[in-house]
């Protein structure tokens, strides 16, 4: 209290923030077929050591970067960003797609920062997720589009214009990769809450430690959501991964987008 609001509060986004990486490393020449090696890894020191994990708890040798995104392994994430992506400069990248909250020294969030180790806020992690789905250019937040008086006459209009913040090269490969559900089955399986059979959906997940955060981000080319899900008190939720609590108020709102 009383900062109740999580759509303008800032949290952890766990994997969720891995596709600004992966975008800042594909835009240092680097692609969807370049592979790094998923193993066990301290990242750290003998004194500080940092050994992250995967979600599974398993190691899977050589991936592409692609497999390594589509299916969120951390490993793998936390290399891209240590040898191909850059600390400072993710955070660049992150903060030109309209995230404010990482105001800090980059060393400040370290490697965990792939992992989910900055908050953010959903109503800008919504917002950054389209400049994916718009080809890489970035619209200022929003929350009023015109008003009208009773006759009908437009008193004020939204007529902000689009910056391109991203390459659009790079915004398609993500798209591409956050929609590739044979890459991602794997982790989630072949029918899981992200998929539509029909329609091209890009989407990612994220959990924080002890389930206190889960998230649910997509696009189409028309819309995208952003869900967030856990408790305002900060308590842990049980056993509850992205996709399980944020995952099918998420689905419920890109099939509803899709109908109309």
């Amino acid at each position: 209290d009383p900062y109740t609001n999580v759509a303008l509060r800032g949290r952890q986004p766990g994997s969720s923030f891995k596709p600004f990486v992966y975008a800042q490393a594909f835009r240092n020449g680097y692609d969807g077929n370049t592979t790094v090696i998923d193993e066990k890894k301290n990242f750290g020191s003998q004194s500080n050591p940092y050994i992250p994990r995967n979600y599974d708890g398993r190691f899977r040798g050589e991936v592409t970067l692609r497999k390594s995104l589509a299916q969120s392994l951390n490993v793998p994430a936390v290399k891209v960003l240590d040898e191909m992506a850059g600390l400072p400069e993710s955070i660049n990248l992150a903060r030109k797609f309209g995230i404010t909250t990482l105001t800090k020294d980059p060393w400040y969030y370290g490697l965990p920062l792939v992992l989910g180790g900055g908050e953010v806020k959903l109503v800008e992690l919504t917002s950054a997720y389209g400049v994916f789905a718009t080809g890489g250019l970035k619209s200022p937040v929003s929350y009023i589009s015109k008003i009208e008086d009773s006759s009908g006459n437009v008193i004020m209009k939204n007529n902000s214009t689009p910056r391109r913040v991203l390459e659009s090269s790079v915004a398609k490969e993500i798209t591409s990769i956050l929609s590739d559900n044979e890459a991602r089955t794997p982790m989630f399986g072949s029918n899981s809450v992200l998929h539509f059979p029909n329609n091209k959906v890009a989407a990612k997940t994220g959990s924080t430690q002890n389930y206190r955060d889960g998230w649910t981000m997509g696009y189409t080319s028309d819309v995208v959501v952003g869900v967030w899900a856990g408790n305002n008190n900060n308590q842990p939720m049980i056993n509850a991964p992205g996709s399980s609590v944020a995952g099918p108020a998420w689905r419920f709102l890109i099939q509803e987008s899709i109908k109309n």
